[in-house]
């Protein structure tokens, strides 16, 4: 599994943004651009929701506080799945270090925090290149970053820029997916989501 965690990326932006890589996967791909998430929009309770599988009266998680969490219960997919099957290689990088901290919590093999989305990039890079990860986690801010600085709309160059962006780090890292020695026998499921569309 290989997820790619696109943060406050809304899907009217993203029709309107150059995103050939992303474009690539929607050929062969089952997707919405209608998804919905619960209110409040805020990345604590989206990536809870998403990571856990449940929304946010059992995993607990309200606001960016994670106060009241529930992820004992209502772990991330990588704990349930080190559970089950401890020799898998689980790994996850993420630029918002609660990812990792808050919901993760030390369940997986690797967990990276980093400051800059082109460090997340060549990180998920590095792994798929030296190591042999079952699931690789993804996690990039920089979209959510501009919303807020900007706008949260698909007529606002920062917000489309920052997109793109996001888009170029996602080819480098399908493209070191696709050149792994063994990948013609490997059987990846690819998933490209946001945790929110903005306010």
């Amino acid at each position: 599994v290989l997820l790619l965690g696109i943060d406050g990326c809304r899907a009217s932006a993203l029709l309107a943004a150059n995103t050939p890589n992303i474009d690539t996967l929607l050929n062969h791909a089952t997707y919405s651009f209608d998804a919905l998430t619960q209110y409040p929009t805020w990345s604590g309770p989206g990536w809870s929701s998403m990571l856990t599988g449940v929304w946010e009266e059992k995993h607990g998680v309200l606001d960016n506080t994670f106060l009241g969490s529930n992820y004992n219960t209502y772990p991330h997919f990588i704990k349930r799945i080190e559970q089950l099957y401890p020799a898998k290689n689980t790994a996850s990088v993420a630029q918002w270090s609660p990812i990792n901290d808050n919901i993760l919590q030390s369940s997986a093999d690797f967990e990276i925090n980093l400051s800059q989305d082109v460090d997340v990039k060549t990180q998920a890079v590095n792994i798929l290149n030296n190591q042999n990860p079952d699931v690789l986690c993804v996690h990039f801010n920089l979209v959510d970053a501009a919303g807020h600085s900007y706008g949260f709309d698909p007529s606002v160059p920062q917000y489309i820029s920052a997109i793109q962006t996001a888009d170029s780090y996602i080819g480098e890292i399908l493209t070191a997916l696709r050149n792994r020695a063994n990948y013609n026998n490997e059987n990846w499921l690819i998933i490209v989501a946001p945790d929110h569309g903005g306010n």
